[in-house]
């Protein structure tokens, strides 16, 4: 058991170093300690649904951010690339600050107004965020050089990816219901935990086209849907049919 916690504790270490040195790097180059200078501008990304309640000393801020928010809503939502388009527009240039230094001011900025709208931030987390990574990355008609086969191919992908992600969603439940009846963990438990995992802290983190970050994943729903269609239909089909 000591072992296999010292292997479990070695995985974590990895990442947390290289999390660290990397971050480390950024604040020798920047000073800040990050691990990315677009850190700050992709928590601000967050607030573009409530960035209106920003505190007045945010109003340099706050102010080309719902300019570009009217410019750029739909369905009463705002574009996620609102804050990206008043940067690229100079908005902020009269402000002689570099870009690690406005990405550390909309982080302050993003922190305050989260932390005082913290119910809006979490509706947009579950009902914007977390739902949206369980859509299908749409792929542009460009991308197949119009050939209708292609178009065909991809509109049978969607349709079977859309299918896999809703059965693997209602599987969720069911994995965990059955770790905790019967206290056995398994591989596949441990798959599902890590897709739902990552579909929580990727909500948590980023808001916009969050479909994109399921892609790497839906190998392991396909997979798991699969194992459990097999493992609680089929299977009991060949034991039926031995016993006979």
């Amino acid at each position: 058991m000591k072992n296999i916690i010292k292997q479990k504790l070695l995985l974590l270490i990895l990442p947390l170093v290289v999390f660290v040195s990397w971050s480390y790097v950024n604040f020798v180059n920047t000073d800040y300690f990050v691990s990315s200078t677009y850190f700050g501008l992709n928590k601000i990304q967050n607030c573009v649904n409530f960035i209106e309640k920003a505190p007045e000393e945010f109003k340099w801020i706050k102010e080309p951010y719902l300019k570009q928010r009217d410019l750029h809503s739909e369905k009463g939502l705002g574009s996620p690339m609102c804050i990206w388009y008043a940067v690229d527009k100079g908005d902020f240039n009269y402000k002689n600050l570099s870009f690690p230094q406005l990405s550390n001011e909309f982080g302050k900025c993003a922190d305050i107004t989260i932390k005082n709208n913290f119910g809006l931030y979490i509706k947009q987390v579950i009902f914007l965020s977390f739902k949206e990574f369980w859509n299908v990355e749409m792929v542009s008609a460009n991308t197949f050089e119009n050939s209708k086969g292609l178009i065909h191919i991809w509109n049978l992908e969607r349709i079977f990816l859309r299918l896999i992600k809703i059965l693997f969603l209602f599987l969720i439940p069911v994995y965990i219901f059955r770790f905790l009846k019967n206290r056995l963990f398994n591989i596949e438990l441990l798959l599902v935990l890590i897709v739902l995992s990552t579909a929580i802290l990727q909500a948590l983190v980023v808001y916009g086209s969050n479909a994109r970050y399921s892609f790497p994943f839906e190998f392991i729903m396909i997979t798991i849907v699969l194992l459990f269609i097999k493992n609680n239909f089929f299977s009991k089909k060949n034991e039926a049919t031995y016993t006979k």
